[in-house]
């Protein structure tokens, strides 16, 4: 496995006064979940996709890519219930960016804005990967493909 540097911080931004990433750093898997500012609870959404996702990579070490994707619907599947559950979270979301280290590969999305909460239909089970379940909380697909490369010494990812 490549030798890897790694560091990890979150900024506000330009407009919203408070911070909604959480962050997940693991030996093979980085994910940065941004909760979906102008939205309730943004902060609760990102929060519950980088725990449950670790919940569920923990112990595998060099997990798969489709271990990954199934973590990611696990969280979305939290965070739709948590909205419905809890007063004052209605319609929260989060967008999550991936990067796993999967040998001398890497497996991640090609656009950073994979939303875990749809509000308008609830998770699916279906065990296939599709990008219909990368629903942003307007309802329009994001279009973001799996991607998979062979990192390069200095490769910013």
């Amino acid at each position: 496995m490549a030798n890897l540097r790694v560091g990890a911080t979150t900024h506000t931004g330009q407009v919203r006064p408070a911070n909604e990433d959480s962050l997940l750093v693991t030996p093979t898997v980085f994910v940065v979940a941004d909760g979906m500012g102008g939205h309730e609870a943004g902060e609760v959404a990102s929060q519950i996709a980088v725990e449950r996702i670790a919940e569920l990579l923990a112990g595998d070490a060099l997990p798969s890519a489709e271990t990954v994707v199934r973590a990611i619907r696990t969280a979305n599947g939290d965070i739709f219930r948590a909205a419905i559950a809890t007063p004052g979270h209605a319609g929260m979301g989060t967008t999550v960016t991936t990067i796993a280290v999967i040998g001398d590969h890497y497996a991640g999305r090609a656009e950073p804005n994979i939303d875990v909460d749809d509000p308008v239909a609830p998770p699916s089970s279906d065990p296939e990967p599709t990008d219909s379940h990368d629903t942003p909380v307007d309802g329009d697909p994001v279009d973001g493909d799996p991607v998979d490369g062979d990192p390069v010494d200095g490769d910013p990812v």
